[in-house]
């Protein structure tokens, strides 16, 4: 009865925003979802501030506070970062670079490249080789499609919603019925899982 108490107590919004980050790294360490809520709490405007300054757009400043928490739990363990209130601000900070930068070049080549979480330059090689370039494509192209092949169904959507369809977490959270934590959370694992996976297959990014 005492710990139903307390985990409805640290549900509470104001309880949240007062946790040390000793015990939000702790909840992190358990896997306990509620570390990323007490980091929304205690750090969402912030983060909100800090990626709609870089990013100059809400929608893609809510969508790099999304990417960063599921960053976040990616990381956290074995990260243990101190503080961590800089931490969390260098990886929006990182991620909201990254999406002007994805933004701006899609714009001059008239392209949408929605797999900026991925890597920044997901072809290797001399980008002047247009025949290594296409080689190098087919490579990852095919290696994406059986890293694909292995998950589930509900991965398979988030994750060709999220990088081939460039929807964002809400709307996808919405179609699984899934938490947007949690779908940000299942991103970060497959991004880290899928470039293991091309590292496997002697694709270096």
């Amino acid at each position: 009865m005492e710990k139903s108490r307390k985990v409805r107590s640290e549900s509470n919004p104001e309880v949240m925003k007062k946790l040390d980050d000793g015990k939000i790294i702790g909840l992190l360490y358990e896997r306990n979802e509620k570390g990323l809520d007490a980091i929304q709490q205690k750090y969402g405007s912030t983060m909100q501030g800090i990626a709609f300054g870089i990013c100059g757009d809400r929608q893609d400043s809510e969508e790099v506070v999304n990417d960063a928490l599921g960053a976040v739990w990616g990381s956290i363990p074995p990260q243990y970062p101190d503080p961590l209130s800089a931490y969390v601000f260098r990886i929006v900070r990182n991620l909201a670079l990254t999406r002007v930068r994805t933004r701006s070049a899609a714009k001059r080549s008239g392209v949408v490249v929605p797999i900026d979480e991925l890597t920044e330059a997901i072809v290797s090689g001399d980008p002047r080789d247009e025949n290594a370039e296409a080689v190098d494509s087919k490579q990852i192209s095919d290696a994406v499609n059986e890293f694909l092949s292995r998950q589930d169904r509900t991965g398979r959507v988030i994750f060709i919603r999220r990088y081939w369809y460039s929807d964002g977490v809400t709307d996808i959270a919405k179609a699984v019925g899934l938490s947007r934590v949690a779908v940000s959370a299942r991103l970060s694992r497959m991004r880290d899982a899928l470039l293991r996976h091309l590292k496997e297959k002697g694709i270096e990014l």
